[in-house]
């Protein structure tokens, strides 16, 4: 019995009356990623039979969830008279979840009840919960040795490059395996006409990455895990496209007019669809312009629209630190935008 005479179950019960709907919508949520997760972990230890699957539609992709966690949480406090205790979130959360700890699914329910200032200081999140970042590694290139070459100490696939060449657009041939990884990449999420697929060669934005990642590495004991790189997209207009693979990313540098919802810094996503709507149709052929980047996505906390920065201790906020899908950067140094994808739907 609890505080109100109400037997066992009878709490939780109270909780969803009217709701069945977003109940439904949390144990969809749950379901979606536990099936990503698979795929992720077949694409990861099986890439060649991954890929064949692929090919021949034979892995039916699920249907991204509309709406994030914290979303759904505030629109069912939205719909009751009054405040439900946060132990009966509690319950609720850990019957859904119930691989979270239990601290962490705490801090999600004090954020959805407005209580989040100690968020914004990065002091709510317990260093122990492990968060599993979605998206793909990208991989580990050999680099040039041959001291003869003009740009030795870069990765050895890249074609050689003038003194005086400061970055150098290569188109990736079709039937090389590196368009097929490439090209892998965006169909695992979207069916889309992918026209041509661009190499970024920049050396110097190169050498910036890899010294931002040597530090990252030294400061975490060499732990590629808590490092989290990760290939993440990025959708812009065909006109910023130079301008980007020749500054990096920084959105002081793009016209952007959306939302700075999760921070004030460069937005990136571990889904390209995430992305596409930043990436207008452009004349002649209709084409779409979205790049594939090099991120260190390091330790990740909530983004708030007024952040110029991220929390201390951390390196990236995000839309949703449980199921992130928007990634904010505030170091270019810390993004490669390694290719451009041009395509059409």
């Amino acid at each position: 019995m609890d505080a109100k005479g109400n037997g066992p179950g009878e709490s939780k019960a109270s909780f969803w009356n009217g709701c069945e709907d977003r109940l439904k919508e949390l144990q969809d949520m749950k379901s979606y990623y536990e099936r990503m997760a698979e795929l992720c972990q077949e694409a990861i230890h099986q890439p060649d039979a991954y890929m064949r699957k692929i090919k021949k539609e034979e892995i039916p992709i699920p249907s991204l969830p509309k709406r994030t966690l914290e979303k759904v949480l505030l629109d069912i406090e939205d719909k009751k008279e009054e405040n439900l205790k946060k132990e009966e979130q509690m319950d609720m959360l850990e019957g859904i979840f119930p691989d979270c700890e239990r601290s962490y699914l705490r801090m999600i329910c004090d954020h959805c009840n407005g209580s989040d200032a100690s968020l914004m200081e990065g002091t709510a999140l317990p260093s122990n919960i492990d968060i599993k970042i979605p998206g793909v590694h990208p991989p580990q290139y050999d680099v040039e040795k041959n001291p003869e070459r003009a740009r030795p100490h870069f990765p050895s696939h890249w074609e050689p490059m003038a003194d005086d060449e400061s970055v150098k657009m290569v188109k990736v041939d079709e039937s090389s395996a590196e368009y097929q990884r490439v090209a892998g990449y965006l169909r695992q999420h979207l069916s889309l006409n992918v026209h041509r697929i661009e190499r970024v060669q920049n050396p110097y934005l190169w050498e910036m990455y890899q010294n931002r990642r040597e530090f990252f590495l030294k400061r975490l004991n060499r732990d590629l895990e808590s490092l989290n790189e990760r290939y993440l997209w990025h959708g812009t207009r065909r006109e910023n496209v130079s301008n980007i693979c020749a500054k990096n990313l920084d959105w002081r540098h793009q016209r952007s007019t959306g939302a700075l919802a999760y921070g004030q810094g460069t937005y990136l996503a571990n889904d390209p669809l995430a992305s596409l709507s930043y990436a207008p149709p452009s004349p002649p052929h209709l084409e779409r312009c979205i790049l594939l980047a090099r991120v260190l996505v390091g330790k990740c906390a909530p983004g708030r629209p007024q952040m110029s920065m991220p929390p201390n201790g951390y390196e990236t906020t995000v839309d949703n630190v449980v199921f992130p899908r928007i990634f904010v950067k505030y170091h270019e140094q810390e993004i490669y935008p390694e290719y451009v994808l041009y395509i059409s739907t």
